[in-house]
């Protein structure tokens, strides 16, 4: 069992004071069970399957209060590719068991399920795709990662650079659409 913690902060660049327009918080409680199989099977050389409590609030006061509880449920699929590469196939299902009646329609443009595929050669780069199909929208993410530390070992992250299409990037006004691209310096993939 693991505790895991997650914050994203959105800071508004273009105000005069700039401040943060919107942080999310995301504990999360993870049973996972790692390497089933191991290669044992011809179809996947790997399978992981994971479980979990999460949470997911901007811990503001009404009107702008936004929380959701979930459980979910993501098996993960990993395949070895000409031996030069492997494929990640993650299908993660939840269910949403307490929200605010301020975000009640949050499955509407959030959904109940996300389909995340990976891509990751030996060379380093690492592509990985999510889509949520949501009733009134559905979400699209797509992230590049190159590790620094294949061209001066002591950089030990990586160069990314992230698409993102749909709604709710930011919980606060997760019924708004939008579309863009970030760029940036990743601790992890």
């Amino acid at each position: 069992m693991n505790l895991a913690f997650t914050q994203a902060a959105y800071w508004d660049l273009e105000s005069r004071s700039q401040p943060f327009y919107d942080t999310s918080f995301k504990p999360a409680l993870i049973v996972r069970w790692e390497e089933l199989g191991n290669g044992g099977w011809n179809w996947v050389r790997r399978l992981h399957l994971e479980g979990g409590y999460e949470h997911h609030s901007n811990g503001r006061e009404i009107p702008a209060s936004r929380s959701m509880e979930t459980l979910y449920f993501k098996p993960t699929f990993i395949w070895r590719l000409f031996g030069m590469s492997d494929f990640v196939f993650e299908p993660k299902m939840w269910v949403v068991f307490d929200q605010s009646a301020l975000n009640e329609n949050i499955t509407d443009y959030w959904g109940n399920f996300n389909l995340q595929l990976t891509w990751r050669a030996d060379f380093g780069l690492q592509i990985r795709t999510h889509t949520i199909p949501a009733p009134e929208r559905t979400n699209f993410n797509a992230q590049f990662t190159y590790p620094l530390n294949r061209l001066w070992r002591p950089l030990n992250f990586y160069v990314m650079a992230d698409y993102w299409e749909g709604s709710g990037e930011v919980f606060l006004d997760y019924e708004i659409p939008g579309h863009g691209w970030l760029f940036g310096i990743a601790l992890s993939r």
